[in-house]
């Protein structure tokens, strides 16, 4: 029995996925938010592969994202840089608010 140890260019990408909706959630937890409160994401990177991996395999209903998109000149509601293997990324979360609007009528009697 052989067990392929080769990581791909495929599995490379994934394993950065991963690791950026992990950062992303790490991001709202500490902002308070809830499973049900959504944000806009805004991301500045150079790495071509980190962007490949937060565009296209970051699962934006897990992390509760609207957009995602790269921005330099945003005021976020919190934010956090860090890198993966050597490569920097910066992420700032806007929240969303989410309103519920709730009617109370008083039966006339």
């Amino acid at each position: 029995m052989l067990l392929n140890l080769e990581i791909t260019p495929e599995l490379k990408l994934e394993g950065y996925a991963r690791e950026l909706e992990r950062a992303i959630q790490d991001l709202r937890k500490k902002s308070g938010l809830t499973v049900g409160d959504t944000v806009d994401i805004y991301y500045n990177t150079q790495e071509d592969d980190l962007v490949n991996a937060l565009l296209n395999l970051v699962d934006r209903r897990k992390v509760g994202a609207e957009t995602i998109t790269q921005s330099l000149e945003i005021e976020a509601d919190n934010e956090v840089q860090f890198e993966l293997d050597n490569k920097a990324i910066w992420f700032g979360i806007v929240f969303k608010l989410n309103f519920v609007i709730c009617f109370y009528f008083k039966a006339l009697g």
